[in-house]
């Protein structure tokens, strides 16, 4: 890249249950230098939440598509088989002074899509899906460190017995539940 004019665009992947889809933030289709093809969404696309920070983002993003055709709105309704858990990838594009890629798709940050929705517009009849997603490392929805000890759950719990006995699966032994102990 050094010496050169590189203009960029952002690209989103979408890795859903029936089929991948790439789309860029850009008019047309080109064919990136991996061999992946990206359709242009134009100006109706936006990308929200992202933030540009050395540490891992934890923050979720929402990517609004507009203009589509009638198979995403299928997917949107049909989120929980496929959209929900599944991946999707932020990515950069770069162009040459003539719009010809000039490297391959470079990743940002790679998500686990959460929840779609979906809307129409009453006078123009387009089709608008917000999709929201989370970073794949986010620790949103871990709980705190802790152990699975009978001082943890005693903590946490007091009087509950759940985690008495555990010591005793170190060392291999059997371990006797009873409700008389």
């Amino acid at each position: 890249l050094a010496g050169r004019n590189v203009n960029a665009a952002l690209g989103v992947w979408f890795d859903f249950a029936s089929e991948e889809m790439r789309v860029w933030l850009g008019r047309g289709t080109f064919t990136a230098r991996d061999g992946t093809e990206w359709s242009g969404l134009g100006e109706i696309a936006s990308i929200d939440g992202m933030q540009s920070s050395p540490m891992l983002s934890t923050e979720p993003v929402t990517m609004t598509l507009s203009g589509l055709d009638a198979s995403i709105i299928e997917m949107t309704r049909a989120q929980a088989s496929e959209i929900r858990g599944r991946r999707c990838g932020i990515y950069i594009l770069m162009f040459d002074e003539n719009a010809q890629p000039i490297d391959e798709p470079y990743l940002i940050e790679l998500y686990l899509m959460d929840k779609a929705s979906f809307t129409v517009d009453g006078e123009t009849r387009q089709m608008t899906v917000s999709l929201t997603a989370e970073p794949l490392f986010s620790t949103k929805h871990v709980p705190r460190f802790s152990l699975m000890t009978d001082q943890d759950q005693q903590l946490k719990y007091p009087g509950d017995g759940i985690f008495k006995r555990v010591q005793l699966l170190a060392g291999r032994q059997t371990v006797v539940w009873s409700s008389d102990t």
